[in-house]
């Protein structure tokens, strides 16, 4: 493994040093006491932890390295395994667990073993490098010089009798005495530099310093323990107090929730300027925390279409949600028939995609991969935007726009902060739709959004689009119900502008298990039993005690469990025997790890309902294999299932034929009046 990059925000006296590591031997030298022994307990600190103090021992490096110059206990460190995965682990040394991070800056700690009572074993699962072989293995530490042969055994001798005297009189300098001119010549004197006896007396005065520097620990502990004890009493002391404003609160909440009996989004409709205000002010802190908002979109590139409705895509991804919307507007002008050939078959697809009551001028992601997938599938010119959406100075115009902005901080799975910055980029979506105007917007989110902060994120965040102007509806969708092989539900958001005439209907589901008048949910055989012998590339490696915690493997029989971004979480391929259930959160392979395998690209493709014909871009980074193909994994993933976003799509598009239509009808009559009166003239 390779070192690349550490940052120490504060630990022991070093404090905001940041050091980018070269490839070969890096030397790190300085004078006494600068901070190199510091250091190097900083980088196993953050691999290993540091040990916690305990009751009848002296003082724990936990205590000894607290920062000296600020509170800031922390820091994060870079590196590259031998396989080029990079990790980057950030670690706050007030709390026992780091946070890791991979390549993709995903979080990814709940991956490894996390011990309560000590701290994560995160580097010892991915290296097998004890902090006791650390050192061995990966640092040269300084040392004394050597002493040569021929005084070796004379030197260590006169020492062992200053050891086993144990008289404190006995000194070095007697010892140099006893010494010949030969010996001391070999030896050093107290004025030479280099010499044995100059390391002895230097690290000695290192001792002693380390000595007073605890001292000093033991104060600073001491004085923060009377801190402390007087925190506590005016705790308690003000405890009645808080306590009778925490009922207060409670009482004026369920006093007001008994006056609010309406809907949200039914608040929202009102043209209410103050929440108009409230929302604009709100995007432009969001927009302020970005100084160089500067990305300008060339509106010239855009290819408008005035006989359709013009789409614009944010947070596109490699295109499900886009495709689905796509098939449901061919669908609108060509047929049901037609749509499912074009499916099927590419060549079909791009000769009717142009028979659309939808045209994409714009599409913006970041993702590299996934935008490349989205233009060598999308099948006509449109505008690809890689801008960071935050920094757009201004959107263009639109009939509607769609975008599944990233969900990290709403998972279920994730750490569910409701100040997660991550949660404020639906703010950008908003200032988006009060730039292009356009007559709807479909917006997708996990489940988890709908819990976050107990509901009341999700409430703002309707309020927030509902005072962008428009009339808000959402709905959790089970993708199953709709045609999908694979349990996976998700928000759905649909907001139609205020002065558009138009009522969204979700679509009612068209399969569930043994209902009458539905057909059944698809299940894993049917859609990837034909893949068996033919599965395409699959991720491989091991799998970590998190994944092993619960079932992953589901039955022929069944839909499969949702899609993940990731080649490493995902599911098994169903062949075989189940999963075993061996003890409290612990399954395993009853047939062997080796007669089993995770689902291929083209399965979890399959399973996304992604056409067969469907390209996905590995990139052309340097990466292993496993890595390109784990950026298919991510891709899709993140995508919408395609059906899903079909299911969704079709009313809208039913709509928006018919507003064409009219519209038509409309040009035709002014057009023929103005003929006529030419006539008349």
């Amino acid at each position: 493994m390779k070192i690349e990059n550490l940052k120490v925000n504060g630990f022991g006296k070093l404090e905001n040093k940041e050091i980018n590591f070269s490839n070969g031997i890096n030397v790190i030298q300085g004078n006494n006491e600068a901070g190199k022994s510091t250091l190097l307990k900083f980088i196993t600190s953050m691999f290993y932890g540091t040990a916690r103090n305990k009751k009848g021992r002296d003082i724990s490096d936990f205590e000894k390295y607290k920062p000296w110059g600020k509170e800031e206990y922390s820091g994060k460190i870079t590196y590259t395994l031998d396989n080029n995965e990079e990790y980057e682990v950030y670690r706050e040394f007030k709390k026992k667990s780091p946070i890791i991070y991979d390549e993709q800056k995903n979080d990814i700690t709940k991956n490894y073993q996390i011990d309560k009572n000590k701290d994560s074993m995160f580097f010892i699962e991915q290296t097998g490098i004890t902090e006791e072989n650390f050192f061995a293995s990966c640092v040269a530490e300084q040392e004394g010089v050597r002493l040569s042969a021929n005084m070796k055994n004379s030197i260590i001798q006169k020492l062992s009798n200053i050891v086993s005297s144990g008289s404190e009189n006995i000194s070095y300098k007697k010892t140099l005495d006893k010494l010949n001119k030969r010996q001391l010549e070999e030896i050093g004197s107290s004025r030479s530099t280099g010499r044995p006896l100059n390391v002895v007396e230097e690290e000695i005065e290192r001792k002693e310093a380390e000595k007073k520097e605890i001292e000093i620990y033991k104060d600073k502990k001491y004085q923060v323990e009377n801190e402390k004890e007087d925190i506590k009493t005016n705790l308690q002391e003000n405890k009645a107090t808080l306590d009778l404003l925490r009922q207060q609160k409670i009482n004026l909440e369920k006093t007001q929730l008994e006056k609010e009996k309406i809907k949200i989004f039914e608040q929202a409709l009102e043209k209410d300027e103050e929440s108009q205000e409230k929302i604009k002010k709100k995007i432009e802190e969001e927009r302020e925390a970005f100084e160089n908002c500067s990305e300008e979109i060339k509106f010239d590139k855009l290819h408008y279409d005035s006989k359709k409705w013009n789409l614009l895509s944010l947070f596109s991804g490699c295109g499900g949600l886009d495709l689905g919307f796509e098939l449901a507007g061919l669908q609108a002008v060509m047929g049901k028939t037609v749509m499912e050939e074009a499916f099927r078959d590419k060549k079909v697809f791009d000769k009717n995609i142009n028979n659309n009551v939808f045209n994409t001028i714009y599409v913006n992601d970041i993702f590299d991969e996934a935008r490349e997938t989205y233009a060598q599938n999308a099948g006509k010119y449109i505008y690809m935007d890689k801008s960071d959406i935050r920094k757009i100075k201004e959107f263009p115009k639109a009939d509607i726009v769609l975008g599944g902005f990233p969900c990290p901080g709403f998972s279920e799975a994730g750490p569910r902060l409701v100040d997660d910055k991550r949660n404020f980029l639906y703010l950008h979506f908003i200032r988006c739709l009060m730039q292009s105007k356009p007559k709807i917007f479909v917006a997708e989110n996990v489940k988890g959004m709908m819990t976050l902060g107990k509901g009341e994120v999700f409430k703002q965040i309707v309020q927030d689009f509902a005072a962008a102007g428009y009339k808000i509806y959402h709905k959790l969708l089970n993708s199953a119900e709709y045609g999908v092989p694979q349990i996976r539900e998700r928000v759905i958001l649909v907001g139609v502008r205020n002065d558009i005439d138009f009522e969204y209907v979700y679509p009612k589901p068209t399969h569930g298990y043994g209902v009458n008048g539905l057909e059944e949910v698809v299940t894993l055989h049917d859609a990837i039993g034909d893949l068996e012998e033919n599965p395409g590339e699959y991720f491989v490696g091991s799998y970590s005690t998190i994944f092993m915690s619960r079932n992953r493997k589901k039955l022929w029989s069944q839909p499969s469990f949702t899609i993940q971004a990731s080649g490493r979480q995902a599911p098994i391929h169903p062949g075989g025997e189940p999963m075993v259930k061996v003890g409290k959160d612990k399954y395993i392979f009853s047939d062997g790890e080796e007669n089993n395998r995770r689902l291929s690209v083209k399965e979890i493709a399959r399973i996304q309902t992604f056409p067969d014909w469907y390209e996905f871009s590995r990139g052309t980074s340097n990466r292993n294999a496993n890595s390109k193909l784990d950026l298919v994994y991510k891709q899709i993933g993140n995508a919408v299932p395609v059906r899903l976003a079909l299911a969704v799509a079709e009313p809208i598009a039913e709509f928006a034929k018919e507003q064409l239509e009219k519209e038509e009808k409309a040009y035709v009559v002014v057009r023929n009046v103005g003929e006529n009166k030419r006539m008349m003239a």
